[in-house]
């Protein structure tokens, strides 16, 4: 399965759930969302499970198999980007432009983990690849934020860009 969110020009979003086959590809779920739709993520490990935020700041979990959907609070800014841990199962983060990354158990649909990672919004998130406790995260000033952990406040390190046109990173004092 292929998922696809697009933004309607009624300013609500929806999520569409598309199947692709040898014949071609098939609508398979449809839901409508009360803004727009800024990211996607499947689970790692299951097949039928996804995370999307949007723009009014709702973080939805849903359930492909059975349309279920569970409503994740905590965030108080648009979600811009969601991702699994590719170590840890029922595990995702979120980052939102409340400059929080936030950490959540599938299990018992609540956040884990709430870090004032940056003081603009943040873009961007991803999870390494080779250590569970390190997540990236990328804001609109330019800076990266990465957390080695288990992740807090007190071990954030952040690397701060020249501009928006001059992108190196280095070091912040």
């Amino acid at each position: 399965m292929r998922v696809k969110a697009f933004r309607s020009p009624a300013r609500s979003g929806t999520l569409l759930i598309l199947e692709e086959t040898e014949s071609g590809i098939s609508l398979v779920k449809s839901c409508e969302w009360s803004d727009g739709l800024f990211d996607v993520a499947w689970s790692e490990t299951n097949e039928n499970v996804l995370a999307a935020g949007g723009g009014d700041g709702s973080l939805q979990l849903w359930d492909a198999s059975s349309n279920h959907s569970a409503p994740l609070r905590g965030h108080e800014g648009v979600i811009y980007s969601t991702v699994w841990s590719p170590h840890i199962p029922g595990c995702f983060a979120s980052a939102s432009g409340d400059g929080t990354l936030r950490v959540w158990d599938v299990k018992s649909a609540a956040c884990r983990l709430a870090i004032p990672a940056h003081k603009s919004e943040i873009l961007s998130c991803d999870w390494c690849k080779y250590d569970q406790n390190i997540v990236v995260t990328g804001a609109v000033d330019c800076s990266l934020g990465m957390g080695n952990g288990p992740p807090s406040v007190a071990n954030q390190q952040q690397l701060v860009g020249d501009s928006y046109r001059n992108g190196i990173a280095r070091p912040s004092s």
